[in-house]
């Protein structure tokens, strides 16, 4: 949709979703209606609007349960309203090569819209794509540098009490590959507490592993690629505060294929891990980051 010389867009977003986890069940319904505005030549973009969320732990284990677990026992409401700031420079949206990206969004829920509890998150991430020959819609040698940040803070509440669905968590095949899907400390009894500030970076160094020529040009298809990489992450229990000694890091390799659906396999191994974390070894995931 354009309104005048500003092309301005609606966005709406509705989602349901189970998980069954060990300590617990969590349900959560969302729903998001925001408004978007793009600036120059659409590399720049800013969206405000609503967001709507009801949240729901139940069927809770036996055993020892994090507090911050316990204390999210049942179901809450969060209403607020939320935005975001991008900045996208890529090359391509679906197999980049080359360029940057930026995006920053907030939340902020409050019991003046209606929520059951005062809450604000904040989430920065950095792509950043090096393409190692003039033509960048060629297979070559590229490196990709990825960084992540984020805030849970609880507004009004005592540091370290986000509820346990709200707060981030680390490991598995996109976050800390070589650990377990959630299985990145710190750890309270037997389970991840989460952290109210998190840290992340990845490096990787790619390598086209098969490609294919494309008809009438000297240029060649990637369809399968290999990289070497290495992850970092530091999640905190309390926001405004990080411990870097708590900082996790694994390295590996990843075959990923590009045609007909891209999926990535990774192998990774833990360098330096914490009390409690849960090592693993291979991921896959049905992307290409």
């Amino acid at each position: 949709m354009q309104i005048g010389n500003a092309p301005i867009g609606l966005i709406s977003e509705f989602q349901l979703r189970d998980r069954i986890f060990r300590s617990h069940d969590e349900a959560r319904t969302f729903a998001r209606l925001a408004v978007t505005r793009a600036f120059g030549q659409g590399d720049l973009s800013m969206s405000i609007g609503a967001r709507w969320q009801s949240l729901d732990h139940s069927d809770f284990s036996d055993g020892a349960l994090p507090q911050t677990l316990v204390n999210s026992r049942g179901r809450r409401e969060y209403v607020g309203l939320t935005g975001s700031l991008s900045y996208n420079r890529l090359d391509s949206a679906r197999l980049p090569r080359s360029g940057y990206a930026v995006r920053w969004t907030n939340t902020l829920y409050g019991e003046a819209f209606g929520s059951d509890e005062n809450l604000w998150k904040s989430e920065f991430t950095f792509d950043r794509y090096f393409h190692f020959s003039e033509d960048t819609f060629s297979a070559a040698p590229g490196v990709y540098v990825g960084l992540g940040a984020g805030l849970a803070v609880p507004i009004d509440g005592e540091p370290g009490s986000v509820n346990y669905g709200e707060r981030f968590f680390a490991g598995g095949a996109r976050v800390g590959r070589g650990f377990r899907f959630r299985g990145i400390g710190p750890y309270q009894g037997e389970f991840p507490i989460g952290g109210e500030t998190f840290l992340r970076s990845t490096f990787e160094y790619r390598v086209p592993l098969y490609t294919q020529s494309v008809p009438g040009t000297s240029r060649r298809r990637e369809l399968f690629r290999g990289s070497l990489f290495l992850d970092t992450v530091t999640l905190d229990p309390n926001a405004y505060e990080l411990d870097l000694d708590q900082t996790r890091v694994s390295a590996g390799i990843a075959l990923g294929l590009i045609d007909p659906i891209p999926v990535t396999f990774s192998f990774g191994w833990p360098l330096r891990e914490g009390n409690g974390d849960e090592r693993q070894v291979f991921n896959f995931s049905l992307s290409l980051r």
